[in-house]
């Protein structure tokens, strides 16, 4: 599992031999040039002077002499030591976890599911059989699904999962990456308006979750059918356009998503990334979810409003708390008993972060190089799968089942 340097004999002497041809053709074309402009001690055209055509000597040597610094830095990448990393024997497979781990709470740590969950999981994300990358790189649709899942789950090097996954760097790389590609396209009404907007038909029976409240007694909101909040993402700290993405409030270079809570432990529509120097009032609006709510509403015949934080423009369709500095009694008890039942939303972020750990990873996310847009979508789509098969904090605290799986990536609730 460790680095390993590959110094062999037989490419120490292919590279000695490609230095050596280099140099001699190097030396054979400075020959050959001088021959083309000096012949027999005088100039080459009767009509230049010894002046001019030396000058043209000197010019012909330094091109020549660019366009060898040239070569030698396009090849050199080529000619240093190559490191490889050892690689396990066997590939990611569901034949392969039955034999390593069962039905044991492993294989649940590692790919966040159990073994029969993921077989149903496989089949309802309709990975294809054999799914192939730009450079044309092969691999089956169950390894790709496994190994996305693995990556996903904790932060890890390539290095290590060399020997987990049985494939190089550059395979662990393209597998990855076809592998988000895939849930970020095919699912893609599960991370836009029509993810939301499906669940109009339930908004009635939301709104009566939250009217009972939790542990502190019924939410004196009547029409408020779920929460609205924003979450950082922190990533590396770029080489360019640093200010962007700068948070003068958490110190810190992050991305910004938004997220809406159900009381149903869904979370619906993941909108981002918003740079991180933006305020979530200006997330709000670039989402559009107001127009959404309101054209759900007019459908519907009633108000309902998703209930948010001080930092959100109020709207019928847009809650929060009393803002103002002299609350009176009434006024501080709806804030406290609203804020008790607006902690799912916090619940929520807080399973995605925990159940994908790499996206928290900031080292590792890094905007010039990894496709970070993609990443926050898929984890919470996965989360959400999770939460059809096992619940969550949120289902269990306003007593609502989530919806059955297929239903779920469908919209078919």
């Amino acid at each position: 599992m460790g680095r390993q340097p590959v110094k062999s004999l037989d490419n120490m002497l292919t590279r000695r031999k490609f230095i050596l041809s280099a140099l001699l053709g190097f030396a054979t074309s400075q020959q050959h040039l001088r021959q083309l402009i000096i012949e027999d001690d005088g100039p080459r055209y009767q009509h230049e002077s010894e002046d001019e055509w030396m000058g043209r000597f000197q010019r012909s040597r330094t091109t020549m002499l660019q366009q060898c610094a040239v070569l030698t830095s396009a090849i050199a990448p080529r000619l240093r030591p190559k490191t490889r990393y050892s690689i396990g024997p066997e590939k990611w497979s569901f034949e392969r976890i039955e034999r390593q781990f069962g039905n044991s709470a492993s294989c649940e740590a590692m790919f966040r599911f159990n073994l029969p969950h993921l077989r149903l999981l496989y089949a309802e994300l309709k990975f294809p059989a054999v799914m192939q990358t730009r450079s044309r790189f092969s691999a089956t649709g169950e390894e790709v699904f496994l190994y996305m899942l693995r990556r996903m789950s904790y932060p890890s090097t390539l290095s290590t999962l060399a020997w987990e996954s049985g494939r190089s760097i550059s395979a662990q790389s393209e597998m990855f990456q076809v592998g988000i590609d895939h849930m970020y396209y095919k699912f893609a009404h599960l991370r836009d308006g029509r993810s939301l907007e499906c669940w109009a038909p339930h908004f009635q029976r939301f709104a009566d979750r939250i009217r009972k409240g939790g542990r502190k007694g019924p939410a004196p909101l009547t029409n408020c059918m779920g929460y609205l909040d924003g979450s950082n993402q922190y990533i590396s700290k770029p080489h360019l356009n640093q200010g962007i993405l700068y948070n003068g409030h958490k110190r810190k270079h992050c991305v910004k998503w938004q997220g809406i809570m159900l009381p149903n432990g869904i979370m619906p529509m993941p909108f981002g990334p918003i740079h991180g120097r933006h305020h979530d009032s200006y997330m709000l609006d670039c989402s559009q979810v107001v127009r959404i709510m309101r054209r759900c509403c007019r459908r519907l015949g009633t108000t309902y409003q998703l209930y948010g934080d001080p930092a959100y423009p109020q709207s019928p369709w847009i809650g929060g708390p009393f803002r103002h500095t002299h609350l009176n009694a009434a006024e501080t008890q709806f804030n406290a008993l609203m804020s008790s039942t607006r902690i799912s939303n916090e619940w929520g972020f807080g399973r995605v972060k925990l159940q994908w750990a790499y996206l928290d990873f900031e080292n590792g996310q890094k905007i010039f190089l990894n496709d970070v847009k993609k990443y926050w979508p898929v984890a919470q789509i996965l989360t959400n799968c999770h939460t059809c098969v096992y619940g969550n904090q949120v289902s269990d605290y306003f007593d609502l089942l989530p919806p059955n799986l297929a239903d779920y990536l469908t919209n078919s609730v």
